[in-house]
């Protein structure tokens, strides 16, 4: 059942970011009904901000005064767009925070400052359109990239900022935007066919590290990727590559030449390998996301994260040109015709020096092969076509939003302490389970029947938290005392550091060493190895009578077996 649902979820910032990445600290403030728009479901909570003013609260039996205030609003790029009063990301003039349009996204050195959007800037365009007729107003809002009725938000939060509270997401902007486009620039334009065969090869054997779920094939399920996926696979290209490793031949013989036109200082001043040079793009743009999308910053690192998300981008932008450049080369030449080096080719000297004036010829006839080729290349490159509709595509890449959005995280870091703090993925998942609860609901007042049962699983937190026994002392002794006889039924409504200490089964435990910092069991050891090198039974049967083990597996055995016969009525 597909069913459109709309969601309004807050969490307490005065929790770390492990606690509040918890499902069971994402609280609910209400659930939109089906069809509803945004500014429609917020419109019934604009009470909230008596809250942001301050009221006076009976707690526990005393009056409190209580500030109860939001620091930011968290979303994806459109729903943060929205709550700025910002035309879509798509808009010519589409950024929330800076008035660069749709040619200037790609420009990294775009001056963010001097062309910022700023809080009452944004408010006094708003009021000069206000004054303006119908006709010259839409005008006007469109000029700056403003929407044509104010955000419900600027109601239910009149203190904010509505610049810098709508902080980017950097799971979608990271994980979603730039790494599945880095991932389909690799196979659409950097590999051959028989380079994305065996890169999908490596691919599917590549070991991950543990709790990390194997991911689906790159060439057919890769649009399909969720997020942590998509982060996943960015992480691991660059290792893939390396260690496959990346060969002349697996890479397009066009691609090959636009590398070596775009990347000839970075080939001379590292002397690196065209197809190397490939590979020190896609690690430019892990380190990016891992610096970018880590739950820790020091505050002494955060030049450096600017640093590795410039570079980043960097990389993933001169890429772009490299496919453009190919690709008009192979619109000219047609396609299966041959570009590839001749490197392989006899040159004038031997190929074994057995003098030093044959060294001399040889080094000196290498050098002129290699001006010949660059010569030609210069004169190809040249002689182009206008851009076709097929280049044209990878231009659009280089000049994305999320490409863009790189531009304003550092602002984000330095005023959060942490770019990963604004993430929606908690949200996300709470979402994700309320949408599963709705499969089970009859489809009448499914909005109605999900609130209701969130509020009774709150309810019962607060209860055992004690929020309840002044005013309802014994329904509190009552559900707490169920809770110490059977503190299992509370797991799901508490976070799991709150859960009761219970015994556990005794299990076996990698101890760590000077090599090994965080061992972890990735699959158990083939049958063959334990009863061949080990020489160790493989089932009850295979235990000799009387052995020192026998009685108590066969204990271990009997008990399992009891308790996988129990049924809960």
């Amino acid at each position: 059942m597909y069913r459109s649902l709309t969601g309004v979820y807050f969490s307490l910032a005065s929790q770390t970011l492990r606690a509040r990445m918890h499902r069971a600290n994402v609280f609910v403030l209400t659930l939109g009904p089906h069809g509803a728009s945004t500014d429609e479901v917020l419109s019934f909570i604009v009470d909230l901000s008596k809250l942001d003013r301050g009221m006076v609260l009976t707690i526990n039996g005393e009056e409190k005064a209580v500030l109860a205030f939001p620091i930011f609003f968290a979303g994806d790029m459109p729903q943060q767009n929205h709550n700025s009063g910002v035309k879509n990301q798509n808009a010519g003039k589409g950024c929330r925070n800076c008035l660069a349009n749709t040619e200037e996204r790609g420009d990294l050195n775009f001056d963010t400052i001097k062309l910022g959007c700023y809080h009452w800037h944004q408010m006094q365009l708003w009021q000069y359109g206000n004054t303006l007729p119908p006709v010259q107003r839409r005008t006007w809002l469109q000029k700056w990239g403003l929407t044509s009725d104010d955000p419900v938000l600027f109601k239910l939060s009149p203190a904010l900022n509505i610049i810098t509270t709508r902080p980017a997401d950097v799971a979608h902007s990271e994980y979603n935007g730039q790494g599945k486009q880095a991932q389909e620039l690799l196979m659409k334009a950097i590999l051959s066919a028989s380079g994305l065969q065996r890169y999908a090869k490596e691919f599917a054997r590549f070991p991950s590290p543990a709790r990390w779920d194997r991911r689906q094939s790159p060439i057919h399920h890769s649009k399909s990727w969720s997020l942590s996926e998509a982060g996943m696979v960015a992480m691991q290209v660059p290792l893939i590559l390396r260690c496959k490793p990346l060969r002349e031949d697996d890479v397009e013989d066009n691609f090959l030449d636009a590398v070596h036109e775009e990347f000839r200082y970075d080939c001379q001043e590292l002397k690196l390998k065209l197809e190397d040079i490939i590979v020190c793009a896609f690690a430019a743009m892990a380190v990016s996301n891992a610096a970018t999308c880590s739950p820790i910053t020091q505050t002494d690192r955060i030049q450096d994260i600017d640093d590795a998300v410039y570079e980043g981008r960097r990389s993933f932008i001169r890429l772009c040109s490299c496919a453009h450049l190919a690709a008009r080369v192979k619109d000219c030449r047609g396609k299966g015709s041959g570009g590839r080096r001749n490197e392989g080719q006899s040159s004038l000297a031997p190929s074994t020096a057995s003098s030093e004036f044959d060294a001399v010829v040889e080094e000196l006839a290498s050098s002129l092969s290699t001006i010949g080729q660059e010569f030609e290349n210069r004169e190809r490159f040249r002689d182009l076509k206008p851009t076709s509709k097929r280049a044209e595509e990878f231009v659009k890449w280089q000049h994305r939003p999320n490409v863009h959005q790189g531009a304003h995280l550092s602002d984000i870091t330095r005023r959060f302490g942490n770019s990963y703090t604004c993430n929606v993925l908690h949200y996300e998942d709470k979402h994700r389970l309320f949408k599963k609860w709705a499969e089970y609901l009859n489809g009448r007042g499914v909005e109605k029947a999900l609130v209701h049962r969130e509020n009774v699983n709150v309810t019962l937190r607060l209860i055992l938290q004690g929020a309840f026994d002044q005013s309802h002392p014994v329904i509190s002794a009552q559900v707490k005392a169920l809770y110490h006889q059977c503190p299992m039924l509370a797991e799901h409504i508490l976070p799991s550091s709150q859960w009761a200490d219970t015994t556990e089964d005794d299990a076996l435990d990698i101890k760590p060493d000077a090599t090994h910092i965080h061992p972890r069991a990735t699959h158990c050891v083939a049958r063959a190895f334990v009863k061949n090198e080990l020489d160790l039974p493989l089932q009850m049967r295979d235990v000799p009578e009387g052995h020192l083990f026998s009685q108590p597996v066969l204990l271990v055995v009997q008990t399992v077996q009891f308790s996988s016969n129990l049924r809960l009525n």
